[in-house]
């Protein structure tokens, strides 16, 4: 996944100012267009935990933070049941085989897109076409 992530146009990897220790997180310094989130966190738009855990905190619009809760695909993060952030900031589950591998790069590139990431790769591929697409797969 950190892979997948750091191969995204213009994202480089940081020291998550609010993960663990050892969490590697995703900065967007420059974006393409506007953001279609608030920066809550300096330009960190998602980070990941250390290898023995493989989950992802990601910052995605609403409607699709609901839908993977209630698809049993992530949680609200902390931040957001204590009221501190708005429901946009999700713990995403880490994925068990090469399925659902593939259905999270697709949720982290949603989280890209939001915080104002190209649309498109650089093989013209649409990018976070989860949000449209996707949902019938996961359940």
């Amino acid at each position: 996944m950190r892979e997948h992530a750091l191969s995204l146009p213009g994202v480089r990897s940081g020291r998550s100012k609010v993960s663990v220790p050892g969490a590697i997180a995703f900065f967007l310094d420059q974006p393409t267009r506007t953001p279609d989130l608030p920066d809550l966190f300096n330009g960190e738009w998602g980070h990941i935990h250390p290898a023995h855990d493989g989950s992802l905190h990601l910052n995605v619009p609403t409607p699709v933070a609901e839908k993977l809760i209630e698809l049993g695909w992530a949680e609200y993060h902390y931040v957001v049941t204590q009221g501190w952030a708005p429901p946009v900031v999700i713990m995403l589950y880490g994925p068990r085989d090469e399925k659902e591998l593939d259905i999270a790069k697709a949720i982290v590139e949603t989280a890209y897109v939001a915080a104002g990431g190209e649309q498109h790769a650089a093989d013209g591929q649409e990018l976070s076409a989860f949000h449209r697409s996707a949902f019938g797969t996961l359940s």
